[in-house]
Protein backbone atom coordinates (compact mmCIF):
# COMPACT_ATOMS: atom_id res chain seq x y z
CA UNK A 1 0.00 0.00 0.00
CA UNK A 2 2.83 2.36 0.86
CA UNK A 3 4.50 1.72 -2.48
CA UNK A 4 1.27 2.56 -4.32
CA UNK A 5 0.85 6.01 -2.82
CA UNK A 6 4.51 6.84 -2.23
CA UNK A 7 5.70 10.12 -3.70
CA UNK A 8 8.98 9.54 -5.55
CA UNK A 9 10.20 13.00 -4.52
CA UNK A 10 9.90 12.12 -0.81
CA UNK A 11 13.00 9.94 -0.77
CA UNK A 12 15.02 12.69 -2.47
CA UNK A 13 13.87 15.22 0.10
CA UNK A 14 14.55 12.97 3.10
CA UNK A 15 18.06 12.11 1.83
CA UNK A 16 18.87 15.76 1.26
CA UNK A 17 17.82 16.78 4.79
CA UNK A 18 20.69 17.15 7.15
CA UNK A 19 20.56 17.04 10.92
CA UNK A 20 21.41 20.74 10.95
CA UNK A 21 18.07 21.47 9.21
CA UNK A 22 16.14 20.16 12.21
CA UNK A 23 15.48 22.75 14.90
CA UNK A 24 16.46 21.56 18.36
CA UNK A 25 14.32 22.68 21.27
CA UNK A 26 15.90 24.89 23.87
CA UNK A 27 13.71 23.40 26.58
CA UNK A 28 14.69 20.57 28.84
CA UNK A 29 12.47 17.58 29.46
CA UNK A 30 11.73 18.92 32.93
CA UNK A 31 10.53 22.24 31.50
CA UNK A 32 8.28 20.46 29.00
CA UNK A 33 6.82 18.32 31.79
CA UNK A 34 6.22 21.40 33.94
CA UNK A 35 4.03 22.68 31.11
CA UNK A 36 2.27 19.48 30.01
CA UNK A 37 1.41 18.11 33.46
CA UNK A 38 -0.84 21.11 34.36
CA UNK A 39 -2.25 21.00 30.83
CA UNK A 40 -3.22 17.36 31.37
CA UNK A 41 -4.56 18.13 34.84
CA UNK A 42 -6.89 20.78 33.37
CA UNK A 43 -8.50 18.03 31.29
CA UNK A 44 -8.58 15.57 34.19
CA UNK A 45 -10.01 18.07 36.69
CA UNK A 46 -12.54 19.32 34.13
CA UNK A 47 -13.98 15.87 33.55
CA UNK A 48 -13.83 14.52 37.09
CA UNK A 49 -17.26 14.01 38.71
CA UNK A 50 -16.75 16.37 41.67
CA UNK A 51 -18.50 19.43 43.06
CA UNK A 52 -18.72 22.25 40.52
CA UNK A 53 -17.06 24.84 42.77
CA UNK A 54 -14.08 22.57 43.44
CA UNK A 55 -13.89 21.71 39.74
CA UNK A 56 -13.77 25.40 38.79
CA UNK A 57 -11.06 26.11 41.35
CA UNK A 58 -8.94 23.17 40.17
CA UNK A 59 -9.33 23.97 36.47
CA UNK A 60 -8.57 27.64 37.14
CA UNK A 61 -5.50 26.85 39.23
CA UNK A 62 -4.10 24.37 36.71
CA UNK A 63 -4.81 26.83 33.89
CA UNK A 64 -2.87 29.57 35.67
CA UNK A 65 0.05 27.23 36.35
CA UNK A 66 0.02 26.12 32.71
CA UNK A 67 -0.07 29.73 31.48
CA UNK A 68 2.84 30.64 33.76
CA UNK A 69 5.02 27.84 32.40
CA UNK A 70 3.90 28.53 28.82
CA UNK A 71 5.03 32.15 29.01
CA UNK A 72 8.18 31.24 30.88
CA UNK A 73 9.47 28.41 28.68
CA UNK A 74 7.96 29.04 25.23
CA UNK A 75 8.84 31.83 22.85
CA UNK A 76 6.19 34.24 21.61
CA UNK A 77 6.26 32.76 18.09
CA UNK A 78 5.70 29.26 19.47
CA UNK A 79 2.73 30.42 21.56
CA UNK A 80 1.28 32.28 18.58
CA UNK A 81 1.63 29.19 16.36
CA UNK A 82 0.08 27.02 19.09
CA UNK A 83 -2.95 29.32 19.45
CA UNK A 84 -3.29 29.52 15.66
CA UNK A 85 -3.33 25.71 15.35
CA UNK A 86 -5.76 25.41 18.27
CA UNK A 87 -8.12 27.90 16.61
CA UNK A 88 -7.87 26.07 13.26
CA UNK A 89 -8.66 22.77 14.99
CA UNK A 90 -11.64 24.38 16.75
CA UNK A 91 -12.94 25.72 13.43
CA UNK A 92 -12.79 22.21 11.98
CA UNK A 93 -14.32 20.27 14.86
CA UNK A 94 -16.90 22.69 16.27
CA UNK A 95 -19.37 22.52 13.35
CA UNK A 96 -19.13 18.72 13.30
CA UNK A 97 -19.75 18.56 17.05
CA UNK A 98 -22.66 20.99 16.82
CA UNK A 99 -24.20 19.04 13.95
CA UNK A 100 -23.75 15.75 15.81
CA UNK A 101 -25.45 17.09 18.94
CA UNK A 102 -28.30 18.48 16.84
CA UNK A 103 -28.81 15.22 14.93
CA UNK A 104 -28.66 13.06 18.06
CA UNK A 105 -31.14 15.39 19.78
CA UNK A 106 -33.46 15.31 16.78
CA UNK A 107 -33.52 11.51 16.47
CA UNK A 108 -33.83 10.85 20.21
CA UNK A 109 -37.66 11.01 20.23
CA UNK A 110 -37.84 8.73 17.17
CA UNK A 111 -35.69 5.86 18.44
CA UNK A 112 -37.07 3.80 21.35
CA UNK A 113 -34.66 3.78 24.32
CA UNK A 114 -35.01 0.01 24.67
CA UNK A 115 -33.66 -0.49 21.14
CA UNK A 116 -30.52 1.56 21.74
CA UNK A 117 -30.02 0.07 25.19
CA UNK A 118 -30.37 -3.43 23.76
CA UNK A 119 -27.80 -2.77 21.05
CA UNK A 120 -25.31 -0.50 22.81
CA UNK A 121 -25.63 -2.20 26.18
CA UNK A 122 -23.70 -5.27 25.06
CA UNK A 123 -19.98 -5.75 25.32
CA UNK A 124 -19.29 -6.32 21.63
CA UNK A 125 -17.33 -4.37 19.05
CA UNK A 126 -20.43 -3.41 17.00
CA UNK A 127 -22.21 -2.30 20.20
CA UNK A 128 -19.28 -0.10 21.17
CA UNK A 129 -19.15 1.42 17.68
CA UNK A 130 -22.88 2.16 17.74
CA UNK A 131 -22.60 3.62 21.24
CA UNK A 132 -19.75 5.87 20.11
CA UNK A 133 -21.45 6.94 16.88
CA UNK A 134 -24.77 7.73 18.47
CA UNK A 135 -23.17 9.16 21.61
CA UNK A 136 -25.08 6.90 23.94
CA UNK A 137 -25.15 9.35 26.84
CA UNK A 138 -26.70 12.07 24.67
CA UNK A 139 -29.39 9.80 23.27
CA UNK A 140 -30.31 8.29 26.63
CA UNK A 141 -29.30 10.64 29.44
CA UNK A 142 -31.53 8.83 31.94
CA UNK A 143 -29.70 5.50 31.61
CA UNK A 144 -28.62 4.59 35.09
CA UNK A 145 -25.27 3.17 36.04
CA UNK A 146 -25.12 0.18 38.25
CA UNK A 147 -25.22 -3.57 38.61
CA UNK A 148 -26.76 -4.67 35.31
CA UNK A 149 -30.35 -4.95 36.50
CA UNK A 150 -33.39 -3.51 34.76
CA UNK A 151 -35.44 -0.96 36.67
CA UNK A 152 -38.18 1.51 35.83
CA UNK A 153 -37.50 5.23 35.81
CA UNK A 154 -39.87 7.98 36.92
CA UNK A 155 -40.79 8.53 33.26
CA UNK A 156 -42.07 4.96 33.20
CA UNK A 157 -39.83 3.43 30.56
CA UNK A 158 -37.33 0.71 31.20
CA UNK A 159 -33.77 1.71 32.01
CA UNK A 160 -31.02 -0.76 31.40
CA UNK A 161 -27.80 -0.62 33.27
CA UNK A 162 -24.73 -2.70 32.83
CA UNK A 163 -21.10 -2.73 33.75
CA UNK A 164 -20.29 -1.77 30.17
CA UNK A 165 -22.37 1.40 30.44
CA UNK A 166 -20.82 2.38 33.72
CA UNK A 167 -17.45 2.32 31.96
CA UNK A 168 -18.69 4.80 29.33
Amino acid sequence: MEQTFKDPRTSEISHSMKLADVEVSKRTTKQSLLFFVPLTMVMVAGTTPIDLNLKLVLVGAFSLIMAFFAYRYYERDELKAWMHETFNFMKIIFPVLLLGVFISGAIKPVIPPELIAGIAGQNTIPANIIAALFWYGRLLPDVGRGSGREHVSRAGHARWTSDVLSAC
